[in-house]
């Protein structure tokens, strides 16, 4: 199946600042106010690639159910823009799909104390194969990204990466939502 693409767009700047630590599982338990909003999590490696570190992080994202009734909706995955804002904690009230609703690494829910993991790990790339971990642990198959601003980047790298996994279902559609200097 071949991914559609609307209008693309975004910008990323990394994280700084942390340093290195090696010991245990990383602690980012900074949605424990949000427990009532279908906040659910799932333990990813720090570093996919397993250069950097083999330690292990809890990702924290929400699933919302939608509230209208609609029967098998298709399961929007959205990914805001920012970097530095997060989507956890919408109530999905009048949402006609499910959706799923990320924090980058680094942000919001999923934020990360400085010196807690190598700058190497905070990075686009990382972060999309921590959605790729949700869409698994989802069982999603019918399934739609949503990406805004700097989640257009996200979105686009995300499906690049699930494009090479064969054992992945596709996104029926990718939707980016930026916006486009006249100067570019």
């Amino acid at each position: 199946m071949t991914t559609a693409v609307a209008l693309a767009g975004g910008v990323f700047a990394a994280n700084a600042g942390f340093g290195q630590s090696t010991q245990g599982p990383i602690s980012n338990n900074h949605c424990q106010v949000l427990e009532t909003v279908g906040l659910k999590s799932i333990m990813v490696p720090l570093d996919h690639t397993g250069t950097h570190s083999n330690r292990k992080l809890t990702y924290f994202y929400q699933a919302v159910e939608n509230s209208t009734g609609t029967k098998n909706p298709k399961t929007v995955i959205y990914l805001t823009g920012g970097p530095g804002s997060g989507s956890i904690g919408t109530s999905g009230a009048g949402f006609l799909k499910n959706l799923i609703l990320i924090d980058p690494r680094g942000v919001a829910c999923n934020g990360l104390e400085m010196g807690d993991v190598p700058d190497q790990v905070i990075t686009t790339h990382q972060t999309a194969l921590d959605i790729v971990e949700v869409i698994k642990a989802e069982g999603l198959r019918d399934y739609i990204v949503m990406g805004q601003s700097y989640g257009t980047m996200l979105g686009t790298v995300l499906t690049s990466i699930i494009n090479q996994m064969p054992s992945i279902e596709q996104p029926d559609l990718l939707v980016l939502e930026g916006i486009f200097s006249r100067h570019l």
